[in-house]
């Protein structure tokens, strides 16, 4: 008997953008946006926290948030500015897109860049409802 990777994944199917798991229950993935929250003063740090806290209070439905961090590759952008660089006429430009490519270099080699993702999964377990005859069951969504 072989075993397919798919046995793993509880989804059992996509539809109109909606994660149907093999249990029957469903899944909604929303990406957001960040915020850059030490960049913040103060005032609006303690006022993004309260927002937050205010907009967890409010929901009466469990939720998830998945973070994702990658590593930024940046080498598509090098190659990008090294292009811009051989179709450079003037020199000082010339100059300074060099040494503007080797700063990025060393910086991103020094410095861990990092693309982050942010996602709300939000799940919602429909009712059971008993159908007529008393023997079978389906799902009734709300």
């Amino acid at each position: 008997m072989a075993i397919n990777s798919q046995d793993f994944v509880p989804i059992k199917e996509i539809r109109d953008g909606v994660i149907i798991m093999k249990d029957n229950s469903l899944r909604s993935v929303i990406m957001t946006s960040s915020v850059n929250f030490a960049l913040k003063g103060a005032d609006e740090q303690e006022a993004i926290i309260m927002q937050f806290q205010n907009f967890l209070n409010s929901i009466n439905f469990s939720i998830q948030i998945f973070m994702q961090s990658r590593r930024l590759d940046i080498k598509p952008y090098i190659t990008l500015l090294e292009s811009v660089l051989k179709e450079q006429r003037n020199d000082l430009l010339k100059i300074q897109t060099r040494e503007y490519i080797n700063f990025i270099k060393t910086f991103t080699d020094q410095v861990n860049i990092m693309n982050k993702s942010f996602f709300v999964v939000v799940s919602y377990e429909p009712s059971m409802v008993q159908g007529k005859g008393g023997g079978s069951s389906r799902f009734i969504y709300w």
